[in-house]
């Protein structure tokens, strides 16, 4: 995109550092959240990418963050599993 040369993986993770790096962060998080969680995101777990995106930093990435972030948050903790789903829904 935009006619920039890379090369290789050393040359996508540099464009994406330095180009790209914020999206590529929420995008990460909301797809590991949206994992984690079972189900498609919600606009109520905007904030949550939001402070783990603050989290992370300028400085670059830490994997454990985002997991720490996301086990410890709200919709994490209080998901509701597939027996739960199916008692609420009238389901035998």
């Amino acid at each position: 995109p935009g006619g920039l040369d890379a090369e290789g993986v050393p040359g996508l993770r540099q464009y994406i550092r330095t180009e790209r790096e914020a999206g590529f962060l929420r995008g990460f998080t909301g797809k590991l959240l949206a994992y984690a969680l079972g189900r498609s995101l919600a606009l109520s777990d905007e904030p949550l990418i939001e402070d783990v995106v603050t989290r992370l930093g300028p400085d670059g990435c830490c994997f454990e963050t985002v997991i720490d972030a996301i086990v410890t948050s709200r919709q994490f903790l209080n998901k509701r599993g597939p027996e739960t789903l199916s008692a609420t829904r009238g389901a035998p």
